[in-house]
């Protein structure tokens, strides 16, 4: 299950590598499970699909972050990406 709302990330300069923080707040959550939370990227927002992209969860700081993790996917396309849990 992914979020409503999801965010486009297109690379002015071609290929781009880097790290990627998504903060959310917990009241606009809706029906997924804080706990569950995962980073999910896909090329087409409409028909998907959308893959996992390993992150870090910190519940505390209502945050994913792929700080142990540089994105090498970032190829100057668009790039959807959104909070989900496991299906």
């Amino acid at each position: 299950m992914q979020a409503s709302r999801y965010y486009g990330i297109t690379s002015a300069n071609g290929s781009l590598s880097g790290k990627l923080v998504m903060e959310y707040d917990e009241s606009e959550l809706g029906a997924l499970t804080e706990s569950n939370l995962i980073m999910l990227r896909s090329t087409d927002e409409t028909n998907g699909p959308w893959y996992k992209q390993t992150a870090e969860l910190n519940t505390s700081l209502n945050r994913l972050s792929t700080e142990s993790n540089t994105i090498t996917q970032f190829s100057g396309d668009n790039e959807f990406w959104t909070l989900g849990t496991p299906d």
